[in-house]
C-alpha cells in the first residue's frame, strides 16, 4: 500500500535530517516514526491511569463511609490492632 502525504518544505528538511543522522532513507525513518506512534497506541494503558479512573468511577457515598482517622488508624483497620 502506498500512503502519501503533504508536508512543509521544513518538516522535509527536518525528516531527511534525522533520517541522515541514523543512517536510514527518510522513507524508512518515517515509516518507524509512523509505526511507533500506532504501537504506543496499542499498549497496555499505564498502571497509574488505570488506577485513577477506577479511583473516580467510585461514588461519593462510598467515600462518606469510610473512617476519617483511616491514614493514622490503618493497622487498627486493616489488622485489627489496638
Amino acid at each position: 500500500m502506498t500512503f502519501s502525504i503533504e508536508l512543509p518544505e521544513e518538516e522535509v528538511r527536518e525528516l531527511a535530517a534525522k533520517a541522515h543522522a541514523r543512517g536510514v532513507s527518510a522513507e524508512d525513518f518515517a515509516r518507524q516514526a509512523l509505526k511507533r506512534a500506532i504501537d504506543e497506541e496499542a499498549a497496555p494503558e499505564p498502571f497509574w491511569k488505570a488506577f485513577t479512573s477506577r479511583v473516580h468511577a467510585v461514588p461519593d457515598e462510598v467515600f462518606d463511609r469510610l473512617p476519617a482517622d483511616g491514614a493514622s488508624e490503618h493497622d487498627h483497620y486493616l489488622c485489627g490492632s489496638p
